[in-house]
């Protein structure tokens, strides 16, 4: 075998060899992506959990203020409102972050349609801005 020969199959060794590393970071890339979207998926239901934790423990305050017009929603006492906008707040920011995880794409349409789809529900449209002067 010639020095040339020897050299042509190193050439095509290390052909070979950055072919299979370059397919190898691909699936690197691959995994570590999937594994972002489990854990945004994992902190997603998490917040929820927190959020609907929140809901539960001021269910009345919550509940009036749901249902309060501006007026009565004036008439609630300073606690009433706090834990009721603290709750707001707390939809609001959970909701947020749902939009902003899949503007950057981490998650993904059928993940986010469920949720685009109750937000209506959860705040409609004369709803909580509304409700604190907010429009």
């Amino acid at each position: 075998m010639s020095l040339e020969t020897l050299a042509s199959l190193s050439q095509i060794a290390g052909g070979f060899a950055v072919i299979a590393s370059l397919i190898f970071v691909g699936v690197q890339i691959r995994e570590q992506a999937n594994a972002t979207r489990a854990q945004t998926e994992q902190a997603i239901a998490a917040n929820w959990m927190a959020v609907t934790q929140v809901v539960a423990d001021n269910a009345d305050s919550f509940a009036e203020g749901l249902v309060s017009t501006s007026e009565t929603f004036a008439e609630l006492g300073d606690g009433g409102r706090l834990r009721f906008l603290s709750a707001i707040f707390a939809l609001f920011k959970h909701y947020e972050n749902m939009y902003l995880q899949f503007e950057k794409g981490r998650l993904s349409d059928a993940e986010w349609e469920p949720w685009s789809n109750q937000y209506p529900n959860v705040f409609p449209p004369a709803g909580c801005a509304d409700l604190v002067g907010l429009t």
